[in-house]
């Protein structure tokens, strides 16, 4: 596989809170994959990332990503959906397998997409949202009480949303679609991250599943 990828990033510090982010990113790539079988098959992946950063309050900030790609050729590349990024405790969908004749030569994990399993759900073309507003709770937060405890004063809580659709561009089926809400709480506990997630899937109504993660 050879990627070709291009980055533009105004993402640092923020100026009320140096706990919370500001700006925006974007990326672009192009996957080249081939599969050295006779035909020596070859599939191309684009795909597009755009995550902002938007402080709202000192103690407040608000997260937004879209994620979409695309692949075509003589094979496909497969992507597949579920869980957090730097997963703890993964958990994996072992009934979701490509059919023994589809065109995949190669698979590429996207997430989060929380309230799912790893391998929840797959396809060759997909778009994912997620959206995230979290707030401080002390030092600079919500209460003006600054601990001891470095793990305190960087403690957050939040809510979040992810949507995710996936399509196999081969097959006469249509999209396919995931949606959770949740609510989060994160922080460092000397200088590592770590991340609690606990997401519904489709509703409150439904049982959630709980995220443990060493990212912010």
């Amino acid at each position: 596989i050879t990627t070709l990828s291009y980055m533009f990033n105004t993402i640092g510090p923020s100026k009320w809170n140096n706990n919370f982010l500001r700006g925006i990113m974007t990326h672009t790539t192009i996957d080249g994959v081939v599969l050295l079988n006779k035909e020596k098959t070859f599939s191309i992946g684009l795909g597009q990332e755009i995550g902002i950063h938007t402080p709202l309050k000192e103690w407040m900030v608000w997260y937004n990503r879209i994620q979409m790609g695309y692949s075509a050729g003589g094979g496909f590349i497969r992507y597949t959906f579920g869980g957090q990024n730097q997963p703890i405790n993964t958990r994996v969908d072992s009934t979701n397998i490509p059919k023994q004749n589809s065109p995949y030569i190669y698979q590429h994990l996207v997430n989060p997409l929380r309230g799912f399993a790893m391998n929840t759900m797959a396809g060759n073309q997909y778009s994912i949202y997620n959206s995230e507003l979290f707030f401080q709770l002390f030092d600079n937060g919500i209460f003006r009480i600054k601990s001891k405890f470095n793990f305190l004063n960087s403690l957050q809580l939040g809510l979040f949303v992810d949507i995710a659709y996936a399509k196999e561009s081969f097959e006469e089926n249509l999209w396919e679609r995931r949606n959770c809400l949740g609510i989060s709480s994160r922080t460092t506990i000397t200088n590592y991250p770590i991340r609690i997630d606990l997401a519904f899937p489709y509703s409150l109504r439904n049982k959630p599943m709980i995220h443990v993660s060493l990212t912010l």
